[in-house]
Formats: C-alpha cells, sequence, structure tokens
C-alpha cells in the first residue's frame, strides 16, 4: 500500500520509540520501499502498475504498457507509462521499477480512462482506443494512410488484427478531442476500412 512518510510516521508513533528510528529500520530491513522522496511501499511485492497512479497525480496508465495490456503491442514494456496533466513529462526510477509520465492536453486527458482491479486494489487505465490516440498524438503529423500505417504497424509493430477491431465511435469522439492530425487520420483509417 502506498503511504505518504507523515502517514508513516503517524502510524508509528503509536509504538514505542522513536518513529523516525522505526521508518529507517523498516527501510533497511526492505519490509518497505522508498519509492520517491517521503512516498513509500509497505509491500515490497506490490506489481508496479498498481502504483503508478500513486507516483504522479493525476495520472492513467497509457501508452506502450496500456497498448502491451490490450493486445495491441507484444513484449513486455520495460517502464509503467502514464499520462499526466497539470505535470512536466518525468522518469521515476524506483526499486519497483521505472515510470514515465507523458504531458497530454486538458481536452483530452479524461476520456477514455477508466478503473480496474487487480486482487482488490484499484488503478486507473487508458482503454484501447485511447492508448492507441494517445500513442499517435505523440508521433508526427500525418494525412496520409499509408504514412499512417508505415507508422503502426512498421514503426510502432501494432498488431493489425487488433487495431483494425477497435471502436470507430469512440476513436471519433477521442479524435475530437486531442485537435491532432494524426489522431483525426487514424479515425479517417478506421472508418475507410470498415
Amino acid at each position: 500500500m502506498i503511504c505518504r512518510e507523515e502517514e508513516l510516521i503517524a502510524r508509528l508513533s503509536e509504538g514505542s520509540g522513536r518513529p523516525t528510528d522505526r521508518l529507517n529500520d523498516m527501510l533497511d530491513r526492505g519490509e518497505i520501499i522508498e519509492l520517491m522522496h517521503g512516498v513509500y511501499e509497505t509491500d515490497p511485492t506490490t506489481p508496479p502498475f498498481l502504483i503508478a497512479n500513486h507516483i504522479c497525480e493525476p495520472s492513467y496508465i497509457s501508452f506502450d504498457y496500456a497498448l502491451h495490456w490490450h493486445g495491441i503491442i507484444g513484449g513486455t514494456p520495460r517502464a509503467i507509462t502514464s499520462a499526466t496533466h497539470g505535470n512536466r513529462t518525468e522518469f521515476v526510477d524506483t526499486p519497483l521499477g521505472l515510470f514515465t509520465f507523458t504531458e497530454m492536453p486538458e481536452e483530452s486527458f479524461d476520456c477514455g480512462v477508466g478503473r480496474h482491479e487487480h486482487d482488490g486494489i484499484g488503478f486507473m487505465m487508458a482503454n484501447a482506443e485511447k492508448a492507441v490516440c494517445d500513442k499517435l498524438y505523440l508521433m508526427r503529423p500525418t494525412t496520409s494512410f499509408s504514412e499512417l500505417e508505415r507508422i503502426m504497424f512498421g514503426e510502432l509493430l501494432f498488431d493489425d488484427e487488433r487495431t483494425m477491431s477497435l471502436d470507430c465511435d469512440r476513436v471519433r469522439e477521442y479524435a475530437d478531442r486531442f485537435r491532432s492530425t494524426t489522431v483525426d487520420t487514424f479515425s479517417d483509417y478506421l472508418d475507410s476500412n470498415r
């Protein structure tokens, strides 16, 4: 479970001894992990994707990690990739893994994001359509279907069958909020292949 330092100190103050010393002892014994200054994970076996939303708020898992989760790209991403708003793009390297947070436009931030659960712990992640739109938003602008295919299937290695099965209406709804040439082209591309 993610805890802020003040929460842990308050809990440790209830027992005997100095809470700061007890916190340092727990760190030394590996009972808790410091993810970043003042942020701790009390269960070292927690899967990294469950803590991404807590490292940077607001955020949701997207880009390569969500694309992998939804079966659009193969391989296991090296980092838990997330979108954020109101924060600068950053990389956070922790004992539990590498996390990346990429700034996205406010207009498109909330659409296509839902709560998922794993072992009773909730986390926020983009649906498949939103993850594709997020990824394409970061790519160079194109209005060409052939260039878009080269980007998606040659460069990003999207699974063509899974990509073509995405919901056109959702993609169009998201494209209207992104105001991105490449995302608009993707929406038109899906429509033209139905």
